[in-house]
């Protein structure tokens, strides 16, 4: 929660995570594709891929009409402000002056040391859409595929496994995927996403190091279980 992945590639750092994604794919050699072969499951891809990105800029960040991510992230801001006496004001400030995006740090700012809080109906209008969202894809795998675009893993599916996993350490996932009967072949693709290699070394093997790492990462813990046992509205939506 505390540090935010770069990918280098001959000394070329790649900020964004879409960016990051995208050029795994056009710059790396390799026989396998993270593209569909057909031009309308392409097509799809894009779509995901954008409806999955996260625009941090605060006035973009509450438009959730085309971006579910965003959704997910509003949630992830008002959780980590719960935790916002681990952040001090000279390293906020630090982040600001140093970060190639400063809205990034300056949502922390914002969140952690003025301690603010989302209105409820902000946080109603974003966990609909994070449900709408969640709907779309159980119909979309409905038919049997393994992925969001067909029977091969692709760029949407590595766009939309951080928000799952997301919402599973937020303890909105019991919420919208879990106690939903209707929604099985969603939750049988996150299980299936959860359960590859890859996603089991980044997700499950890292450890938080550092002092502030180790004191977010139990705090946020801490907050994901007041969500489980209280529930989302109750955690995250409290009545005015």
């Amino acid at each position: 929660m505390a540090t935010v992945p770069v990918l280098v590639h001959k000394g070329r750092p790649i900020l964004d995570a879409t960016s990051q994604i995208r050029y795994v794919e056009e710059a790396l050699d390799g026989n396998a594709s993270l593209v569909p072969p057909t031009e309308h499951e392409r097509a799809r891809m894009e779509i995901i891929i954008n409806q999955c990105d996260i625009d941090p800029r605060p006035r973009v960040l509450t438009n959730f009409a085309d971006s579910w991510g965003n959704a997910v992230q509003l949630f992830s801001l008002q959780n980590i402000s719960f935790s916002h006496r681990h952040y001090g004001l000279r390293k906020s400030l630090y982040a600001l002056v140093k970060h190639p995006n400063p809205m990034i740090p300056m949502n922390r700012i914002l969140f952690n040391l003025l301690h603010i809080r989302i209105e409820p109906s902000v946080s109603r209008e974003a966990l609909e859409r994070i449900e709408q969202a969640t709907r779309e894809y159980d119909a979309l795998l409905a038919d049997g595929r393994t992925y969001l675009c067909g029977q091969i893993y692709t760029l949407a599916d590595i766009a939309c496994l951080p928000l799952l996993h997301r919402l599973q350490d937020l303890g909105i996932m019991e919420h919208v995927l879990l106690r939903a009967p209707t929604k099985r072949s969603l939750l049988n693709y996150w299980m299936r996403l959860r359960d590859r290699p890859s996603s089991k070394k980044v997700f499950n093997e890292w450890e938080p190091k550092s002092k502030i790492q180790k004191a977010v990462h139990t705090a946020v813990r801490k907050h994901r279980d007041l969500a489980l046992t209280v529930g989302v509205y109750g955690a995250f939506i409290p009545e005015a």
